[in-house]
């Protein structure tokens, strides 16, 4: 008996433990993109379309935590289903299209019970070109051979067995002047509607 307590204890102790690590990487992305509950800030930056009650409904109850290179690729390695974020630390560089999507990514994540979005800011490794990033990009590219040369913010991932399901980059894309493509930020409502199918559709897999 008093062994069967012992394990107990000890595995209580586990649990917790896990628990206080998740609640650190909930805060640690909290910190990060609290920034943008700054009205001094969106002022700052002049975005009219920027929604910012719906943004900051995030903070009320979100499922991103804030993990490090080594943390992500063992997810991205590993068996069962994850569910990816990169991204930029707004308080390094602006990313409209991050502060976007997301509150409809974490909406479409509860409604669909994903408990856990695992948040990884590139923007460092991506500027420098680290062995780091070079990993990311060819893991991607060994699976969607013609997904380009730089990984675009925001870019949401679901994979499971090291298998990529599905992803989605920023919001909706446009064909600019030039030819190239660039992606929207003033929205219609029915533009965010199909955003919000996009992700309602990828956290049904």
């Amino acid at each position: 008996m008093k062994k069967i307590f012992v394990s107990l204890f000890i595995a209580l102790i586990f649990i917790f433990a896990g628990c206080q690590g998740e609640n650190k990487k909930k805060l640690a992305f909290e910190e990060e993109y609290k920034h943008y509950s700054n009205q001094a800030v969106v002022d700052a930056l002049k975005w009219e379309w920027f929604d910012s009650e719906r943004y900051n409904s995030v903070f009320e109850n979100h499922v991103f935590e804030k993990n490090t290179f080594e943390e992500v690729k063992a997810a991205m390695e590993g068996e069962g289903k994850t569910y990816i974020y990169f991204g930029y630390n707004p308080k390094l560089y602006q990313c409209p299209y991050c502060a976007i999507v997301l509150p409809i990514a974490n909406e479409a994540a509860i409604k669909n019970g994903v408990d856990k979005i695992l948040y990884l800011d590139i923007y460092q490794m991506r500027k420098d070109d680290t062995e780091e990033y070079q990993w990311l990009k060819q893991f991607i590219k060994d699976q969607i051979p013609d997904f380009g040369e730089k990984i675009l913010v925001p870019d949401y991932y679901v994979i499971e067995d090291g298998k990529i399901l599905s992803h989605h980059i920023a919001t909706l894309p446009y064909e600019k002047e030039d030819g190239s493509t660039g992606y929207l930020k003033d929205l219609t409502p029915e533009q965010i509607n199909e955003i919000e199918n996009i992700f309602d559709e990828m956290f049904k897999e």
